[in-house]
């Protein structure tokens, strides 16, 4: 098995709950159209250390939408 970085987002200035929560609905889905299903089900979502990232709005979509897929804390 090999691993393997399709997508890596860097955001500039400060992000707070609804712009992010609007960007992971959103753009990111729109950015992951071009893998192919078997991709996505495999993939992880890494979040970094960002107070954002603990939220329970993103929780509760990260949990949604990637199942036991993503990486932060909660």
């Amino acid at each position: 098995m090999y691993y393997q970085l399709e997508l890596i987002i860097f955001f500039e200035g400060r992000m707070i709950g609804h712009v992010y929560l609007d960007f992971l609905q959103n753009e990111l889905r729109r950015l992951m159209n071009h893998l192919n299903l078997r991709k996505r089900k495999m993939m992880w979502n890494l979040n970094d250390g960002a107070p954002i990232n603990y939220t329970i709005l993103i929780h509760a979509h990260l949990n949604n939408e990637f199942l036991d897929g993503w990486i932060g804390r909660g």
